[in-house]
């Protein structure tokens, strides 16, 4: 009973306090990210793999960046500390937009991605379409959201979609036995569309950190 009613207040604090829904929000990507870059590492060091060795160094800075933004809390009041919080967080997104080139490049050139079965691929697709659902939910709802804390976290939330999404492509491709030509292309608009977005998002947030360090 005691577990029960305890259940009970955590759920009620997630709907009624939007703080207590980032903190989750944060938490919950962190330890997604943290599988991916433990089962990356563990193939980029068994098969000597560049494009898992690649996808773990950003799931690493994914990782990174969350916690930062949980330990960032206790700035929530003073928007300059904000600002130097967004800024480096944007930075930190800058080197993910690096790395999303890089995995472009090396799916292009050698044809290298994590390879899952059928099952495993649905699984994965579908959670990574609810992420990508879900963050963009969460840029629509909070337009009008001054917490630069939480705008830090949607910016975030988005770009990690969009990694995963990018990421995905090439397996599904490949499972789907698409045309080589073909998928290059795709590969190669998916990269590009990644890059971008990611590159406006990580600006967004160093020039709004940069106006609120300053204030």
């Amino acid at each position: 009973m005691i577990i029960i009613e305890k259940l009970k207040s955590i759920m009620l604090n997630l709907i009624k306090s939007r703080f207590a829904r980032l903190r989750f929000s944060l938490f919950f990507g962190a330890a997604i990210n943290l599988f991916y870059l433990l089962t990356n590492l563990v193939g980029a060091l068994l098969y000597k793999s560049v494009w898992s060795a690649t996808v773990t160094g950003y799931h690493l800075l994914f990782v990174v960046i969350r916690s930062y933004l949980l330990f960032s809390k206790r700035f929530g009041k003073d928007r300059r500390l904000c600002g130097i919080v967004l800024m480096r967080v944007g930075s930190f997104l800058l080197l993910i937009d690096l790395l999303t080139l890089i995995l472009m490049i090396f799916s292009l050139i050698f044809g290298n991605s994590t390879s899952y079965s059928g099952n495993i691929l649905i699984c994965i697709l579908l959670f990574t379409l609810y992420s990508l659902f879900v963050s963009l939910l969460g840029m629509k709802r909070g337009i009008n959201d001054n917490n630069p804390l939480h705008f830090a976290a949607k910016n975030l939330s988005l770009s990690s979609a969009l990694m995963s999404v990018f990421n995905l492509q090439f397996s599904i491709f490949s499972f789907m036995g698409i045309d080589a030509e073909v998928m290059i292309r795709l590969i190669t608009l998916g990269g590009v569309l990644s890059f971008l977005i990611i590159a406006y998002l990580s600006c967004r947030l160093i020039v709004k950190g940069r106006r609120l360090s300053q204030v």
